[in-house]
């Protein structure tokens, strides 16, 4: 069959890169005290393209915790939401 005949296959390597980050940090003020906090964060969480972070930050006098979700295609649609606590 002539139909087909302008097509090709092309065999494509993808190379997959780490999408999450975990970070530390450490600090001291004046009127806190000690301060300790550590962050993970991924902008490809389950592979579905969700951007999902959590810290914590603990001092002497306050303790702080963040977490952020958000579908970019909630619904199987070009729309996005999120919840942020």
């Amino acid at each position: 069959n002539t139909r087909f005949s302008n097509r090709k296959n092309v065999l494509v390597n993808v190379k997959e890169q780490s999408t999450g980050s975990m970070n530390f940090g450490a600090g001291y003020s004046t009127t806190e005290g000690p301060i300790a906090k550590i962050q993970y964060a991924d902008t490809n969480l389950i592979g579905e393209g969700i951007v999902f972070s959590s810290s914590a930050s603990i001092s002497r006098r306050s303790t702080d915790f963040d977490t952020n979700f958000t579908n970019p295609y909630l619904f199987g649609r070009n729309l996005s939401g999120g919840i942020d606590l």
